[in-house]
């Protein structure tokens, strides 16, 4: 497993890049620098804070799968899967 690599940026130019082996610390750091209520992309890897000041993209899982680990409130901004119950198998860690 190569991990699972984190990206902050915010719009006064702070970037902060880790990586993870395990999905849960993955999951504290979206949470710590996006929050709970950020919206998610609909490719499922960017997370951007409520307030648009920060933005984390993830590489080797998907932020929905991750969130949901730690029980987080997610708000999918442009969620494909349409309400299709029998598309949320797809979601997981990795790709």
């Amino acid at each position: 497993m190569a991990g699972i690599r984190c990206t902050y940026r915010s719009v006064d130019g702070v970037r902060i890049t880790k990586t993870y082996k395990t999905p849960k610390r993955a999951a504290e750091f979206v949470q710590k620098w996006a929050g709970t209520g950020c919206d998610i992309g609909r490719n499922d890897s960017r997370a951007v804070s409520f307030d648009g000041v920060g933005v984390v993209d993830v590489e080797g899982a998907r932020i929905t799968s991750l969130l949901h680990l730690l029980d987080a409130s997610i708000t999918p901004a442009d969620d494909d899967r349409d309400g299709d119950p029998s598309a949320e198998s797809s979601w997981g860690v990795g790709r």
